[in-house]
């Protein structure tokens, strides 16, 4: 039976209604209130933890065939004082917990090993003195030889650090540890100016690998390669919006780096917060949830006795199949010119398969049984579909005369809020935002305001007059 009706929301009809009875859902909305930030922050910033206590242990096999990890890489855009810095915390508190106590018997296993390894270096000189003997007397060597080999063989293995999260690393650093210590890791930064000013940035074509779920081979001049099979790696930026903007480069969306990002730019909080004593305490659904990351992490430790551990495949129900390949169908037809993702086909191209990702990591996350369901897919495609608006608004600037209009309108508020009913132009020009002292830009912000009746322009004794305050038109009908 064919279904006529469409899978994917238009924008701003994303139903949140669907997940109000999931811990996902709850969680987020007491991890907003205790912080007194967004709940759509809360929820990109718990959802973004998910895949890395997931990700190392199973993969999702989508309809199409395609085997895909289930690693995200999510942006959060806010300006600072937002609580983004303490909700993150919050968040990968359970796994900063594991990974502390991990470190503490890494610690006592790393004194055992250095003592076993030194006495396996004392044998390994016994045996070699002992084959070098023999062999300058000319005795027979083969038993030695097996001896010196099968010790050889026998070298106590490096203790592996349990480390799921990294935080100031480069690329180097990352790399050699998703090869020698965890096969799965996540990057986290709140200061996203430093991560763009680091050289990690550099490293974006090695990351894009990675969120595929590619090998990789990163190639170094003195040193041997570094080659990565099988690794999973997502990603966490939170970043100011004015810091955003200096660091965005064609270059960014034309190689797919930010197309496989999921966006929150918020709606910000700070004047509107209210606190109470209340807030020092953590909701039971927060509470249900930090154990739950905390048995998720723990989920991982199988990987230090065989980092090649095969993962769980996780699959769709055969309705799910469906809604899914529809789903797709719909994305795709969306970039078309003129349609929803005609501008950044970019991030269309990966939204069904991101979607895909989220509805695993949700299913993970409610302890679900069986394969994905058609509901939980569609709380993927609502979520997803929300972000993807804020994607487009954030990562898709206006014109350059729409932000420069925007920032005017900013300065001239603050006029109006003095009382002034009008300033001059040349007072724009000497006083107003730096980059609007060029005549050209500030001529063409000052004709956008002026086409949204926001502003008026006239001249009034041989000087031009900007009038904040313009009669607005009438809606009233008027008589003939």
């Amino acid at each position: 039976m064919i279904n006529f009706r469409p899978v994917f929301p238009a924008p701003g009809e994303s139903e949140f209604r669907l997940l109000e009875k999931t811990l996902f859902f709850n969680a987020s909305l007491d991890l907003a209130q205790q912080h007194q930030v967004p709940e759509d922050m809360a929820a990109l910033t718990l959802l973004g933890t998910l895949p890395i206590v997931c990700q190392g242990r199973y993969d999702l096999e989508l309809p199409n065939g395609s085997l895909t990890p289930l690693s995200l890489n999510t942006l959060i855009v806010v300006d600072s004082g937002e609580g983004k810095t303490a909700i993150k915390k919050k968040t990968l508190a359970p796994i900063m917990r594991l990974q502390a106590s991990r470190f503490r018997r890494h610690q006592e296993d790393l004194a055992d090993h250095i003592l076993n390894h030194s006495a396996w270096e004392v044998k390994k000189s016994t045996l070699k003195a002992s084959l070098r003997k023999a062999e300058l007397k000319g005795e027979p060597t083969n038993e030695a030889w097996r001896d010196y080999e099968a010790h050889l063989n026998n070298e106590p293995p490096h203790p592996r650090e349990f480390r799921l999260l990294y935080k100031d690393t480069t690329p180097e650093g990352l790399f050699l540890g998703l090869r020698d210590i965890m096969p799965t890791a996540g990057l986290i930064t709140d200061e996203g100016d430093i991560f763009f000013r680091s050289s990690m940035n550099r490293a974006k074509g090695h990351l894009n690998s990675l969120w595929d779920g590619d090998d990789i081979i990163v190639t170094r001049a003195s040193k041997e390669d570094i080659v990565i099979y099988g690794a999973r790696f997502s990603l966490q930026i939170g970043i100011q919006p004015g810091v955003l903007t200096r660091h965005l480069k064609p270059e960014d969306r034309d190689s797919g780096w930010l197309a496989r990002f999921l966006v929150c730019a918020p709606q910000p909080k700070r004047g509107s917060r209210h606190y109470t004593l209340n807030n020092a305490v953590p909701g039971s659904f927060w509470q249900e949830a930090d154990q739950r990351l905390e048995d998720m992490a723990k989920d991982n430790l199988p990987l230090l006795e065989d980092k090649d551990l095969p993962r769980h495949i996780l699959q769709f129900s055969r309705q799910a199949k469906n809604k899914w390949v529809q789903l797709a169908n719909e994305i795709e037809k969306e970039m078309r010119p003129g349609h929803r993702f005609q501008a950044c086909p970019d991030h269309a191209s990966k939204l069904s398969n991101q979607i895909g990702r989220v509805a695993a990591l949700l299913h993970l996350f409610e302890r679900e049984e069986g394969d994905i369901s058609e509901r939980t897919l569609s709380m993927a495609v609502h979520l997803c579909s929300y972000y993807s608006t804020h994607f487009q608004q954030t990562l898709m600037p206006p014109p350059q005369e729409v932000q420069d209009a925007m920032l005017l309108q900013r300065w001239l508020n603050e006029q109006r809020q003095f009382g002034y009913q009008w300033v001059e132009y040349n007072r724009v020009r000497q006083r107003g935002p730096n980059p609007l002292r060029n005549k050209k830009r500030l001529q063409e912000a000052i004709d956008v305001l002026c086409f949204e009746n926001l502003i008026t322009l006239s001249m009034h004794n041989q000087t031009r007059i900007i009038y904040l305050n313009p009669p607005q038109p009438s809606n009233e009908p008027q008589s003939i």
